[in-house]
């Protein structure tokens, strides 16, 4: 699974044992993920980090590495930054090492995509890179509630009133998502730094990308990329029920 290039570029997996939202679902949506790392070749390793013994199991078998993450970086609470920390900490990762969060539940990862993102860590060697897609609601349509008064207030001060006139706005998306080893102290909770090298998705590519978080997600799956959606189907176990989706059909 070796890459060539001057530094060395790590797929981070991680994933939890408990889901509020979709029970499971990173044990039934860990297969996507695996073999878009073994098809791609992109990474030199894998780590697979979790508190899931099955999911810990699985990546074993497609010689992962893994690490057993510490109950007190299960929580709700715990960032993404402290999971990156403690695999610095306790495993074998050299400052240079580009660290690759790749969720399992993003299910759509082209990889043409992340090869033009490799392509610029090892031209640019940048701090962190992230992918952003267009904001949903802009910054300067928001308001909030001032607590001590009870009036109106704009998040952001402005009295701009055509739209044309409203600066771009992006939202961080963790589709592509890297940062270097020795700029994890920089960074904030999920990983971004200001410095982050930006790579902007357009309408079309955002609309591609399927986050499965609860059940309703799988109806979008199976509308948006229906032959991805139904060839991960016929894969799963015929006694496996997920909430919202039917069972495999005979």
């Amino acid at each position: 699974m070796m890459t060539d290039g001057c530094c060395r570029h790590i797929a981070i997996i991680p994933g939890r044992a408990g889901s509020k939202g979709l029970p499971g679902k990173n044990r039934y949506l860990f297969d996507l993920t695996a073999d878009f790392i073994q098809e791609s070749h992109l990474f030199d390793r894998v780590i697979v980090t979790s508190d899931d013994q099955v999911l810990l199991e699985m990546a074993q078998r497609q010689g992962f590495e893994i690490r057993a993450r510490p109950p007190e970086l299960c929580t709700d609470e715990a960032s993404m930054k402290q999971v990156f920390e403690d695999l610095v900490a306790n495993m074998p990762i050299k400052p240079d090492d580009y660290l690759w969060f790749l969720a399992l539940t993003l299910v759509f990862k082209d990889a043409d995509d992340f090869r033009h993102a490799k392509d610029i860590i090892e031209k640019e060697r940048p701090s962190s890179l992230c992918s952003f897609i267009p904001a949903g609601s802009h910054p300067y349509y928001c308001w909030r509630v001032d607590e001590k008064t009870g009036h109106m207030e704009r998040f952001i001060d402005h009295d701009l009133y055509r739209r044309q006139d409203l600066p771009d706005a992006w939202e961080e998306y963790p589709y592509l998502y890297c940062i270097r080893a020795d700029s994890l102290d920089q960074a904030n909770s999920n990983l971004i730094r200001g410095d982050v090298y930006p790579i902007f998705l357009d309408q079309g590519q955002a609309e591609r990308m399927v986050d499965v978080d609860e059940p309703k997600d799988f109806i979008t799956w199976e509308r948006t990329h229906p032959h991805h959606f139904h060839e991960w189907r016929e894969r799963l176990a015929d006694d496996v029920d997920l909430p919202g989706l039917s069972k495999k059909k005979s």
